[in-house]
């Protein structure tokens, strides 16, 4: 035991059975236990493992038992658990003492995700293992770059530690061709593709002797081959199947089924084994090659297995970035649409916020379906008064169908002038200068409406006021021909329903009163005996003595008839134009609307 003495710690050889005080077993293999030791010359619990009571007698066993211990010890890696002594103890038996780690085997966290406990799941995301699994595979590496073959990689002997710790334990049938032992001449390192052949153990490797664990031993090993560090990749493939779809590669059987299945070749695919694990095909790919049936098939070595799927992380840790992200976008996107749903969004400042915060939620993760969901909403659920911008783009685009609706408009004035003028001559022409005014503001109507359309902003919004008042003038002069009760009233009707149809709703009310105006101001003159179109009322009837045309009675019957219906054909077409233009603008919206809800995945409202 340590001693003190004169102030100072002062220090002896302690005998193995002094020095290592057993607290407790802690697991036992084929030829070895291990327990639980406190070392009293350091101050430290330690593992112990020692041969078996049964094997300590025999030399091979000793033997088998010193190589793991020696591989193991010269293996200087964080994955590999540290020998801190090598020894004999009092009854002769062989023993070495290396960390005490603490923690579960892949095996048992395997067992524990097959309960889909969500506990577990948590614990031990597919990220996590896989990361774990990129350290083994670098630790294997390791071991093949110093010479050594593992020949027994299993779940059993992976253990991940409470903090972080990755270790490859059980190195007790490692192959090894250096590490400072004494291999046969023939032998070579199995770092690169080279076979290792014979057993530097001190045992030889009997004809048809299976060494490992059958549910993951490769094609060569099972016969016996030329081994070389592509076995272990077999085994790694083996693992990494298992940890991905948790049922093992080989399946369920007796050790002669598993190792008939191993030399046939299995089906490493995970979409075909377990389709319900979900296992990505960049994942998929790596399982099959390194588990090919020919070495010559899988990865060259353990580090570049590592890499691929270091690769397939880096990839998989932006994924989970991008999620997060979303996630909190959706946070804000909730909010936001609480707000303005909630009738407190005066500005819709966050009605904006939260259709923005919704579309980069759906950018960072499409499949999202609830992130859809909140967009839809918003989308469904319109503001009670439309937004500032929207309502300045809608008089954009009521400008623009204003403007595509001129050369129509145009055309119509001058037709319709040219038209009536035409029936007047027809009818017979009694004073031109009354007959000239109404078609000479026809016509400047309809050029003005011309003109606009050719011109640019802001002199065109000018032009349409000036034609809102010339196509007023022109009706108030119409009346001169025929008076203010016979063909003005439907002039009037139609020609404010085509402004009222065309023009912006600011505007509206001046169409009216200009349309009102030019059929009441004549009415007015008419009845203040002014205007040249006299109008008598008695018990006969009503009397129109006209002083513009004549007005013999089958002419003139033919003359309002042709009149009436070309006003009802030419206001029905342009009516009929715009409402298709806007038949095609709601049809737009609507497409718009179906592509919108078909790339976020929403169904219809």
């Amino acid at each position: 035991m340590p001693a003190e003495g004169s102030g100072a710690f002062s220090l002896r050889a302690l005998p193995p059975e002094e020095r290592y005080e057993t607290r407790r077993a802690l697991g036992e293999g084929g030829m070895g236990e291990v327990r639980l030791c406190r070392d009293h010359l350091i101050g430290r619990e330690v593992a112990l493992k020692t041969v078996l009571g049964e094997h300590a007698r025999r030399e091979d066993i000793r033997a088998r038992f010193v190589h793991e211990a020696r591989v193991q010890g010269q293996l200087e890696h964080p994955a590999i658990v540290p020998v801190y002594d090598l020894g004999v103890d009092g009854s002769g038996n062989a023993f070495f003492t290396m960390r005490r780690v603490h923690g579960m085997t892949l095996e048992e966290v395997i067992a524990a995700l097959r309960t889909g406990d969500p506990a577990d799941q948590r614990e031990y995301s597919r990220h996590r293992l896989l990361a774990d699994f990129v350290r083994v595979c670098l630790a294997v590496h390791y071991a093949h770059e110093r010479g050594v073959l593992h020949r027994d990689l299993k779940p059993a002997n992976v253990m991940l530690g409470r903090f972080g710790e990755v270790y490859v334990l059980d190195w007790g049938l490692a192959k090894a061709s250096g590490s400072g032992l004494t291999p046969p001449p023939s032998e070579r390192a199995p770092s690169g593709r080279e076979p290792v052949e014979g057993d530097t153990s001190g045992i030889a490797t009997h004809q048809g002797t299976v060494i490992g664990t059958p549910a993951y031993m490769s094609p060569e090993q099972v016969q016996n081959a030329g081994l070389d560090a592509r076995s272990d990749v077999y085994a790694l493939g083996a693992i990494l199947f298992e940890l991905l779809t948790l049922e093992p590669l080989n399946g369920p059987g007796n050790i002669a089924a598993l190792l008939q299945r191993t030399m046939k070749g299995v089906d490493a695919r995970a979409s075909v084994r377990a389709p319900e694990r979900d296992v990505p095909p960049e994942l998929e790919a790596i399982c099959v090659r390194a588990t090919a049936l020919a070495p010559v098939d899988r990865f060259p070595d353990a580090r570049a297995m590592a890499d691929r799927i270091d690769a397939y992380l880096s990839g998989d840790r932006d994924a989970a970035l991008r999620r997060e992200m979303a996630k909190k976008h959706l946070d804000d996107a909730r909010a936001a649409m609480k707000t303005a749903l909630d009738g407190h969004d005066p500005n819709d400042a966050a009605r904006a916020e939260a259709l923005r915060a919704a579309g980069r939620a759906i950018a960072l993760d499409p499949q999202d379906p609830e992130a859809g969901r909140v967009l839809v909403t918003l989308l469904t659920a319109p503001p009670k008064k439309p937004p500032r911008e929207v309502l300045e783009r809608f008089e954009e685009e009521a400008a623009s169908a204003q403007h595509e609706m001129l050369p129509l408009g145009g055309t119509v004035y001058f037709g319709g002038a040219l038209s009536l003028f035409l029936v007047q001559i027809l009818v017979g022409v009694k004073s031109w200068q009354y007959v000239l005014v109404p078609l000479a503001l026809w016509m400047l109507t309809a050029s003005l409406a011309v003109w606009g359309y050719r011109t640019a902003e802001p002199l065109r919004s000018r032009l349409l006021l000036a034609l809102m008042f010339t196509s007023a003038s022109a009706l108030a002069a119409t009346s001169l021909i025929y008076g203010a009760l016979l063909v003005l009233p439907i002039l009037c009707c139609a020609n404010m329903a085509g402004a009222t149809l065309t023009t912006r709703p600011s505007r509206r009310a001046r169409v009216r009163l200009l349309s009102l105006l030019a059929l009441v101001v004549p009415l007015v003159a008419t009845w203040l005996g002014v205007h040249p179109v006299a109008h008598t009322f008695d018990e006969r009837g009503i009397t129109i003595a006209a002083t513009t045309v004549a007005m013999p009675r089958d002419m003139t019957m033919l003359a309002f008839g042709a009149t009436y219906v070309l006003v009802i054909l030419v206001v029905g077409k342009f009516c009929a134009q715009y409402r298709d233009r806007l038949h095609d603008a709601q049809l737009r919206n609507e497409v718009q609307a179906w592509q919108l809800r078909t790339a976020i995945g929403a169904k219809d409202p």
